[in-house]
């Protein structure tokens, strides 16, 4: 785990994202990671995520059912996302 962040593939990519409570459901994950597995964030407790400048990719499914979110913010200049 770094800054809070686990991934199952290397320091660049955020696979998945555990099911744990947050105490107050932000995240903000930092711009080192350039990678946003499928479903990383799938039936996690986030409700604001801030993604850092950095980003390149989020995957299909990324934030698929997470009934708790509600804002994104993005701060990536040159990022893809997959068909949904």
């Amino acid at each position: 785990m770094r800054n809070g962040i686990r991934s199952v593939c290397d320091s660049y990519s955020l696979s998945f994202f555990p099911t744990l409570e947050r105490p107050n459901g932000n995240l903000t994950i930092p711009g080192s990671i350039q990678y946003i597995g499928i479903a990383a964030f799938k039936k996690s407790s986030v409700r604001n995520v801030v993604i850092q400048e950095g980003l390149k990719t989020i995957s299909k499914d990324a934030f698929r059912e997470c009934p708790k979110l509600k804002t994104v913010r993005l701060y990536a200049a040159n990022f893809k996302i997959d068909e949904y």
